[in-house]
């Protein structure tokens, strides 16, 4: 029987469901900025962990701001769905994630080195074909917004 007053050991607290938010930062000519990043095989927003007390936006801007030097303005809420042990992904994990379409406010690219290397600006229909790109749901989604907007 276990104790429910006892403190969760750390394999128990390493297991929890991480709630992630990412921004999926468009220009003007409509392409997306994704990033090679240290901890996944393949190109990604910028993003990261809400914090106890933080709004999912808060946590958006925040993260943004550390790892690319970007103040974003959201647009919209675009995606929610999770990742059970993404094999893509450094190390085993549960995440909860959160994207919203994005535009710059200020600033210029300037990367952390210690999480994101590199960056480019990618067409989202020709990203969704490209093997190095994650998150395609996230693309598909924005592509048919698109699409739908224009008929």
């Amino acid at each position: 029987m276990t104790n429910i007053h006892s403190k969760p050991t750390i394999s128990t607290m390493e297991k929890k469901i991480g709630v992630v938010v990412a921004p999926y930062i468009i220009n003007n000519e409509g392409r997306v900025l994704l990033f090679k990043s240290v901890k996944w095989k393949g190109l990604i927003p910028p993003g990261g962990h809400v914090e106890y007390g933080e709004t999912l936006v808060e946590a958006l801007k925040r993260e943004t701001k550390e790892e690319t030097g970007l103040d974003i303005e959201p647009i919209k809420l675009i995606n929610i769905g999770e990742m059970i042990e993404p094999k893509e992904f450094y190390e085993p994990r549960h995440f909860i994630y959160i994207h919203f379409l994005c535009k710059i406010k200020a600033g210029e690219v300037k990367l952390d080195k210690r999480e994101l290397v590199d960056y480019e600006w990618v067409d989202p229909e020709a990203a969704i074909k490209r093997k190095d790109i994650l998150a395609k749901d996230t693309l598909r989604k924005l592509v048919n917004a698109k699409k739908t907007t224009r008929s």
